[in-house]
């Protein structure tokens, strides 16, 4: 945890369903899929095949907290082999939005969230 946010770094594999993420976890247990989850499945489908994605933000499996999701496809001699993830799971939007716009901007500019 860096301040008020989660990060979590993480990858899942299509070979084998295999996941792993740093900093580690202790809560998955045998039967968790990454290929079964939303991130997976809308980057692995994708046809932007080489770009960021941006997932739609949504309710953080753990923390229950709102994310927001940057994913990649990653390949090997061309062919889709699983997904790379970074979450930012917000704590308080609120308190983000008044650091931002006081520090960042200089209140000439807003801080906002929208999805795809």
């Amino acid at each position: 945890m860096f301040n008020d946010r989660h990060y979590w770094m993480y990858c899942g594999l299509e070979q084998d369903e295999i996941y792993m993420q740093y900093p580690g976890q202790t809560w998955i247990d045998e039967t968790y899929s990454p290929i079964k989850r939303h991130w997976y499945q809308d980057t692995k489908n994708s046809s932007e095949t080489d770009k960021v994605r941006f997932i739609e933000p949504y309710e953080d499996f753990t923390s229950g907290k709102l994310a927001f999701t940057s994913t990649k496809r990653i390949t090997q001699n061309g062919a889709f082999v699983g997904v790379a993830a970074i979450d930012e799971v917000k704590v308080n939007l609120r308190e983000e939005e008044v650091l931002y716009n006081n520090a960042t901007f200089k209140k000439k500019g807003f801080a906002f969230a929208t999805s795809p």
